[in-house]
This record gives structure tokens, C-alpha cells and sequence, in this order.
């Protein structure tokens, strides 16, 4: 029993032991003061133990909205000892102000035994160290591909030279875009032009945005000015090198136009060809016209679209030309041609060592006029042996390399008469099988004009089959 009342009592009498370990005192010497200077409280710690003890203070605080310092974070106490430790807060450019706020410090030892204080604190506005924005100029609507200038004014409203920074800021759904700041001296109680070049991002997409600018001095400021303006939408092109596929047949030339804008547009692309060229053109594919020697190569495109141009030419034509002329001519030949000629070669005698034929030439005037000087020549190849017997015409012969040829001087022949010439021809013996005699020639005068026509040339099968 006397055993239990001696545990009993040593415990009662350990418990304050522990919980007094150590005491806390503070005393506030500033819990309300001006943005720009410091709160400040005083901590008094007292080691209750009989042996040597080590406190440490510690804090959660925003550094972002506070800054925090003290004059020490740890003390080391002899048995029996106190200290004090200096703890002040400052504010920040984005500390809360005009309005009371508690801060929570909590002190710990080794051995686990934690103690915490709660404070609070209130910072006033100190607006007369603050510089004033008090106008600004910037555009409504803004080209993204332009730069732009923003032109903020900053009056200074207290007795002394400030060195004052000012800041912008471009957001869009309360992202910060772009940004920028400068420094500007300013001096007491005059206002400033501050100059800022602001380049958007070429594609920069056409909606709204907000503007915010302040002026800061050494971290303060006022609230934010805000102001809303828009990007316009703008079209611009990419224009590729024209793709020209050419050869002996014809031309193929594409183009290929982007727009690499943020809206829509129309563009026209002129490209040169030659007057040919466009008159031989057979296909396209895309808005394409002909203007002032150029084609015109049209698009409305979204952005980001692109167009492709097709422009085919064909050479075809050019090439059939010569032939279509020729045609052309020996049309018109045939359709005015004053002389009809007609040959007729027959067999008379088919040996194995010569042959004998006969040659009947029919000459018809099919004009309406009388023709005058008509000359008919024909011509025999060297291999022919003999010519003669003839008929009512004979004809001088020449003699050359050649072969011998043959003329008859007819004169006159009236309309629609007709003249007939015959001859014989032997071949030579060493001349067997098919030879070709040069077309019947014949010569006129009309209207006070030579004209010649010259017939067909005359197949003949010569020896003995």
C-alpha cells in the first residue's frame, strides 16, 4: 500500500515537470504599421529543466505574401536560463492589405514537447509612396504583325525622387502571355511617359485580350489598370514555285498558294505565258482567267487552306500544222486547177529480151479560158531503149544524163477541149521488171501568168512473165 502512494506521488510530481519544461513569453511591439515597414514581436523563453535544453522556431507562412526574419531560429538554454528572440514580418507587393491576419509560430526541443503562439497583424496602405498610372495609350485592335507601342503615364505623388518600376502584362484566360518592365526615375511630383514596343507572336490568334499595367515603387503598388483589346484576323499567302512539266507535246504548270493567315482572304497570282500558250490551252484545274498577257491564278482560302493550280497546254496543233497546210494548199490546188492530165501506159509487145509499150497522154482544158503556150514534157529514163512512132505530135527530144525527155509545143487549147498525144517506148534488154516513170508535166500561160501542173507518176511491168 505505502508503495503505491510513492509511485503515486512521484508521478503527480513529474507531470508539471514535463509539461514546464520550458515557458513561452511575447511581447508586441508593433502588430499595425504602414506597408513598407515591419511587424514586430519579441518571443521570451525560459528553460524550466535542471539540465541544459535547445528550442527551435519554426513557421508556415507565404513567402510569397510575407517576408519573414528573425533573430535567431534556435536558442540554447542552461537550466534555469531565458532568452528572447526578435521576430518580425514584412510585406510583399502582394501582401493583403487593411485587414487583420493571424500568423502561427511554433516552437519544439528534442524531446518532442511542442508549444505554439498565434499572433495577428494588419498592414496599411501607404499610398503616398505609391506612383500613379494616370492614363495610358494603346490600340483597340491590334495586327499581330505589326509591333506595337504602348505608352503608359506615371505621376509621382510624393516629395522625393522615386525609383519606380513599371510593368505590363498581356493575359488571355488569366494566362500571362507576354510581359515586360522597366525602371523610370522619377522626380517629386511630376509624371513620366514610359515607352514599351510590344512585338504579338505573327500567328497570334484574332480574339480578345486584356492589358494590365502598374507602377511599382521598391515592390508596391496600386491595383492592376486593366483594359481589353482584340487581335484582328489577317490573310497572308505562301505562294510556291511554279512546277512547269514540258516536253515536245506540250506544258504543264502548277502552283500550289497557302494562306498561312489567321483569317480568310482572296489572292490573285499573275504567272506569264506565252500568247500561244494560252491560245493551246486544254485544261485547268482551279479559278484561273486570262488578263493583260498573264493568266490570273484566283483563291478564297480559309486559314491555313491551300489551293492547287493545274494550267496544261498541248503543242499538238503546232506540230499537224505543216501537214494541215499542205493539205490546205493541195486543196486549193486541186480546186483551181486549169489542166487535167491523165497517162495511160499498155503493153503492146512483153518479150524476154525487150518490151514495147504505148503511151496515150489526154490534156483537158477544165477552165472556162482559153490557155495559150501549152507545153507537155515527159520524160524517159536512160535504161529505155527506143522511142518513136507517133502520133499526130511529134515532139523534140534533148538527150541528157538524165534520160531523154520529150516536149510538145501544143499552143492554144480552148475551153473544155481536149488534146491527145500517143508515143512508143522500147525497154532495154537489160532492164526486167517494174520500173517508174516520172508524172506528165504540162505548162500554160493564163491571164498573163505561167501556171504548171504535173501529173501522175506511171508504174510499169517490163520482160516476159
Amino acid at each position: 500500500m505505502n508503495c503505491k502512494v510513492v509511485i503515486l506521488l512521484f508521478a503527480m510530481l513529474a507531470l508539471p515537470l514535463a509539461v514546464n519544461a520550458y515557458t513561452l513569453a511575447y511581447e508586441v511591439i508593433n502588430s499595425t504599421v504602414i506597408e513598407g515597414d515591419s511587424l514586430h514581436y519579441i518571443f521570451t523563453i525560459t528553460n524550466e529543466k535542471s539540465y541544459t535544453d535547445n528550442i527551435w522556431l519554426s513557421y508556415f507562412i507565404d513567402e510569397n505574401l510575407f517576408n519573414i526574419h528573425s533573430s535567431a531560429s534556435r536558442v540554447s538554454l542552461l537550466a534555469g536560463e531565458n532568452k528572447s528572440i526578435d521576430f518580425y514580418i514584412d510585406s510583399t507587393k502582394d501582401t493583403p492589405l487593411l485587414i487583420e491576419i493571424p500568423f502561427t509560430i511554433y516552437f519544439s526541443n528534442p524531446a518532442g514537447m511542442n508549444n505554439e503562439i498565434t499572433l495577428k497583424g494588419k498592414f496599411l496602405k501607404a499610398s503616398n509612396l505609391r506612383p500613379i498610372v494616370t492614363g495610358y495609350s494603346f490600340l483597340d485592335f491590334v495586327d499581330p504583325r505589326q509591333e506595337q507601342e504602348l505608352i503608359i503615364n506615371v505621376h509621382n505623388p510624393t516629395n522625393m525622387i522615386i525609383d519606380s518600376e513599371v510593368r505590363y502584362e498581356i493575359l488571355q484566360y488569366d494566362v500571362v502571355l507576354f510581359n515586360n518592365s522597366k525602371n523610370v526615375l522619377l522626380e517629386p511630383l511630376t509624371t513620366a511617359k514610359v515607352f514599351f514596343k510590344i512585338g504579338l507572336e505573327y500567328g497570334q490568334l484574332p480574339e480578345d485580350y486584356i492589358l494590365r499595367f502598374r507602377a511599382y515603387n521598391k515592390g508596391y503598388a496600386n491595383e492592376w489598370n486593366e483594359t481589353e483589346f482584340k487581335v484582328i484576323s489577317y490573310y497572308e499567302y505562301a505562294v510556291g514555285s511554279p512546277v512547269v512539266e514540258q516536253n515536245v507535246f506540250g506544258k504543264i504548270i502548277k502552283l500550289n498558294i497557302t494562306n498561312v493567315g489567321t483569317g480568310e482572304g482572296v489572292i490573285s497570282v499573275p504567272i506569264n505565258i506565252a500568247p500561244i500558250e494560252r491560245f493551246f490551252n486544254y485544261y485547268t484545274d482551279g479559278d484561273i482567267v486570262f488578263e493583260n498577257g498573264k493568266i490570273l491564278l484566283t483563291a478564297t482560302l480559309n486559314a491555313g487552306e491551300t489551293a492547287s493550280f493545274v494550267y496544261k497546254v498541248t503543242y499538238i496543233p503546232l506540230l499537224l500544222l505543216p501537214f494541215i497546210l499542205l493539205g490546205i494548199y493541195l486543196i486549193y490546188v486541186y480546186a483551181t486547177r486549169k489542166i487535167s492530165i491523165s497517162r495511160k501506159v499498155v503493153p503492146l509487145n512483153l518479150g524476154e529480151h525487150s518490151s514495147t509499150f504505148k503511151v496515150t497522154i489526154k490534156i483537158k482544158n477544165i477552165s472556162n479560158a482559153t490557155l495559150k503556150n501549152v507545153r507537155v514534157r515527159d520524160v524517159m529514163l536512160p535504161f529505155i531503149k527506143k522511142i518513136g512512132t507517133y502520133g499526130t505530135l511529134h515532139p523534140k527530144m534533148i538527150r541528157d544524163l538524165t534520160g531523154k525527155k520529150l516536149l510538145w509545143s501544143v499552143g492554144e487549147v480552148a475551153p473544155k477541149s481536149e488534146v491527145i498525144i500517143t508515143y512508143h517506148f522500147d525497154t532495154s534488154l537489160a532492164i526486167l521488171g517494174r520500173i517508174f516513170l516520172p508524172g506528165t508535166k504540162v505548162e500554160y500561160k493564163h491571164k498573163g501568168k505561167v501556171g504548171s501542173v504535173r501529173g501522175k507518176i506511171s508504174l510499169v511491168s517490163t520482160g516476159k512473165k
